[in-house]
């Protein structure tokens, strides 16, 4: 090789790809005179690369070779005089993955990883990570040669070379390993007595297939895995199983990758794309639908796009049903739906939008009212400008039900109460319609029943009804 010692820098070294790349460093012991191997992560992969690391030098050891592994989060001083750079990262970790996949989904569009508007997303992501990179190298190793396996490979591998301007790039995909293992299964033969001639790249990629003849067999391995009554596979299990239409492919007189069936079926791929999304929303448990609704599992960055795909997701798509959503989450955090909702309504205001927000509101309203929930006068309490009728029954009837306070009053206002009276917020949501005078009429009959509660109605006086205290504590000592 050149070179008596190798030092191997791979960044993303916590990825679980890595013990099959140390693995494969083994078995080619004797063509790879290793000297270190670098494994580089960031800060939030610290305790995958703990774990991944310890796991390599394990392996290293098991294997009786004496080469030094090294971990670290220091990706300049990692680079110093390497030999070879390995990529395989994901800028944004999984979470950016689920925006990835979620987004364009919640726009009718595919969201694959490294197809159409995911694989754009990504690319955005990840182009300028890879350049920094190679400011990087262009300092600590400018003879190193830059192996990329990170994706979208294609779109990142010509920007190292067009944009990076580092010649000295190569860009792995496994993807064509597993249509050359596929094939030569098609076929019952070894792989070492056919021929694989690729065109294109690693997720577009077409082939044919030879024997050492000189024979094309590349007809033969269609009509195993392509026609309508195969069961046979022959490419990559990690995307849906649809089945390619026969006479294009033997129309084509090519092998196509696993991938074009996001191009040559998209109708095909959207549809159980957006279903498999819907089932696993439904197959969330409640925590983590809190979570969703949380943008705690979908980790938006900032509250405009959050707001924005809820709305392509509850209003415009209709891909979840907000009102069943609200069911399973409101009980256990009432406060994050509201301001949900809230910020829906608020931020996507039309007369269209605010209708299917009350339908839906008032949905949830009769669900916990038929269930006799314990949340559902917190429920009214927030929502009660949504059906004002339903509330003025509500409020009504509570204060019916409320028991004459006959004890001492003390009007003495604590500090650091929190407005909390159910009621008084429901009456205070009354008294901003056109039934302020009866709002007011039942905001006294409560004060009456229970003046006990003064600093309450003290809040609500300050800070909504701006009704000047001594008022109701003048009428209060008349009683």
């Amino acid at each position: 090789m050149g070179k008596e010692s190798l030092k191997i820098v791979t960044i993303g070294g916590g990825s679980s790809y890595t013990p099959e790349l140390i693995e494969g460093y083994i078995l080619r012991k004797d063509q790879l005179p290793i000297r270190e191997i670098v494994l580089v992560d960031i800060e939030e992969g610290k305790e995958k690369l703990e774990i991944v690391g310890e796991m390599a030098k394990r392996m290293i050891k098991s294997a009786g070779l004496d080469w030094k592994v090294t971990l670290t989060l220091d990706r300049f001083e990692a680079l110093k005089d390497a030999d070879y750079v390995t990529t395989q990262f994901r800028v944004g970790l999984l979470d950016a993955r689920v925006k990835d996949e979620r987004i364009p989904l919640s726009h009718g569009v595919l969201g694959q990883e490294t197809n159409g508007a995911g694989g754009m997303f990504k690319a955005f992501r990840t182009i300028p990570v890879i350049l920094d990179i190679i400011e990087d190298m262009k300092q600590q190793c400018p003879d190193a040669w830059l192996v990329n396996f990170t994706n979208p490979a294609g779109m990142v591998t010509e920007a190292a070379i067009k944009h990076g301007g580092w010649e000295r790039t190569l860009g792995l995909c496994n993807v064509p390993i597993g249509h050359t293992k596929g094939g030569a299964a098609a076929l019952d033969m070894p792989e070492e007595d056919l021929f694989f001639h690729y065109a294109g790249i690693n997720h577009f990629h077409w082939h044919r297939v030879w024997d050492k003849e000189g024979k094309e067999r590349t007809q033969e391995i269609i009509d195993v895995l392509y026609n309508p009554d195969s069961e046979a596979r022959g490419d990559m299990e990690n995307i849906h199983a649809a089945k390619f239409l026969y006479e294009q492919v033997k129309d084509l007189e090519m092998l196509p990758c696993g991938y074009h069936r996001y191009y040559y079926i998209e109708d095909v791929m959207l549809e159980h794309s957006i279903e498999e999304f819907k089932e696993d929303i439904k197959l969330f448990n409640k925590m983590e639908l809190i979570d969703f609704i949380n943008s705690r599992f979908v980790n938006f960055p900032d509250q405009t796009l959050e707001n924005y795909v809820l709305k392509v997701v509850f209003m415009d798509k209709k891909l979840l049903s907000l009102s069943q959503i609200m069911e399973l989450v409101f009980e256990s955090n009432s406060d994050v739906v509201y301001s949900h909702v809230i910020n829906l309504e608020n931020t996507f205001y039309n007369e269209h939008n605010r209708e299917y927000l009350i339908q839906e509101i008032r949905k949830v309203w009769q669900y916990l009212k038929s269930k006799k929930s314990n949340q559902y006068l917190k429920f009214v309490s927030l929502f009660a400008r949504f059906d004002i009728d339903e509330a003025i029954i509500l409020a009504r009837e509570e204060i019916d039900h409320v028991e004459q306070y006959t004890g001492n009053v003390d009007f003495k206002i604590e500090s650091g109460v929190i407005f909390s009276d159910l009621i008084l917020k429901i009456i205070d949501s009354i008294s901003y319609t056109d039934n302020y005078k009866y709002a007011t009429q039942l905001f006294y009959e409560y004060l009456i029943k229970q003046p006990q509660r003064f600093d309450q109605f003290y809040f609500a006086i300050i800070q909504d009804w701006k009704i000047n205290y001594n008022v109701p504590k003048r009428q209060l000592d008349l009683i």
